[in-house]
């Protein structure tokens, strides 16, 4: 009798020790299985990082390689265009690769890409500042403007090449200058490189030049509130290189965006949305 207690004892506590083996043994499967499972979408996010990578980069190649825009960035800004911009076959070349992108991409993850936000007027916004540079008629057209969302600038210098067309006359429609204040900033003028015009002016207030070159070719330049450069060639082709000297923001680095949102990735099996934008320049 005491050998069989001793014996269904010795099974119980047989049966009790597998049974923590077994529960260990379950505890450490699924752990195993988890961690293969967080490996597993550690891996996707980091593909799916790599594409978007991969997206802005060539977004950034089309605007470098078919925009026909140089920028420049140092402690100032300066963008070189033609104007108009016609050999430009950016539009283009957008649509292909937003089209090529989202049929690639249409689903986990499912990449959309709003090109309309620069197609239609390429606005480059220089950052930590908030200035656009755009193209108010459209891109590829005759009229560019710089747009501050506040004085954060101290100067604007426009130098323009008339492209073997001499200036015939110089003429200031509406001037405001000014000696010292928030507003008062200076306004440079160079045609074929001769320096026209150098002054601290109101730009709280409306100013306009008229530029005519031979064979009646006008530009127009308006400054408008607040602080809005508009340059408007109503003539035949132009080279334009637009300088933005800026305020220092305390040793931020100072880029060149597109617009906010310009790149959206949707990835629903793991509840992952990002929406980006492309640095061209910095």
């Amino acid at each position: 009798m005491e050998k069989m207690k001793k014996g269904v004892l010795f099974t119980v506590g047989i049966t009790g020790m597998m049974l923590i083996i077994v529960t260990f043994s379950l505890i450490i499967y699924n752990n195993a299985i988890n961690s293969k499972e967080i490996s597993s979408q550690t891996g996707v996010i980091e593909r799916i990082s790599d594409i978007e990578i991969s997206v802005k980069e060539s977004m950034k190649d089309i605007f470098e390689f078919k925009a026909n825009i140089t920028v420049d960035v140092s402690n100032n800004v300066v963008f070189r265009e033609r104007i108009p911009n016609t050999g430009s076959h950016f539009t283009d070349s957008m649509e292909d690769f937003m089209n090529y992108v989202q049929e690639e991409f249409s689903d986990s993850p499912k990449i959309k890409i709003n090109i309309t936000k620069v197609t239609e007027e390429l606005p480059l916004i220089i950052k930590p500042h908030g200035i656009t540079y755009s193209h108010t008629d459209g891109f590829g057209e005759r009229q560019l403007s710089v747009r501050p969302e506040e004085y954060n600038f101290n100067a604007y210098e426009l130098d323009i090449d008339g492209l073997g067309k001499n200036l015939a006359s110089f003429d200031i429609d509406n001037e405001n200058t000014c000696v010292s204040g928030d507003r008062c900033n200076i306004l440079t003028i160079i045609v074929n490189d001769n320096l026209q015009y150098n002054q601290s002016i109101d730009m709280d207030k409306k100013n306009k030049y008229i530029l005519k070159f031979a064979g009646n070719n006008i530009v127009e330049i308006n400054l408008e509130t607040p602080g809005t450069l508009i340059v408007d060639n109503k003539g035949s082709t132009i080279d334009l290189k637009t300088k933005i000297y800026l305020d220092k923001f305390n040793d931020e680095r100072i880029k060149v965006d597109y617009p906010e949102n310009m790149i959206e990735v949707d990835l629903k099996t793991l509840n992952v949305f990002k929406t980006g934008t492309v640095t061209v320049a910095y």
